[in-house]
């Protein structure tokens, strides 16, 4: 076995963690953001809250805190409609192909 393509792997390997825990940081950071936005909605804009539950949802997932998606939605899905608790809920299950929520909502969603 040649080490010197070992090491080079190992670091690489490494260097893929690292990434993937700042990541995970950025995400976490992403989905507080999007948590004051969705406290920022009023009830007059059921939609919006809708996609943004999702959106914190997702992001909570993409951050690897499962726990932290669930108690979110867990307080606020009683806000949204039946749709969105249909879709969240197929999410937390692992119903939902992951990739169809690696990007949320951007720009103006509000109807």
């Amino acid at each position: 076995m040649d080490e010197s393509l070992h090491e080079q792997a190992m670091h690489r390997f490494d260097e893929g963690l690292q990434l993937e825990a700042s990541a995970r940081k950025k995400f976490a950071e992403a989905a507080v953001a999007e948590e004051q936005c969705f406290h920022c909605t009023g009830p007059d804009e059921p939609r919006t809250r809708g996609v943004l539950l999702v959106s914190v949802a997702s992001i909570w997932l993409k951050a690897g805190e499962r726990a932290r998606a669930e108690d979110f939605v867990n307080r606020h899905e009683h806000l949204v409609g039946k749709g969105f608790r249909e879709e969240i809920s197929r999410m937390l299950t692992g119903q939902l192909p992951e990739h169809l929520f690696d990007c949320p909502v951007s720009g103006d969603v509000r109807y």
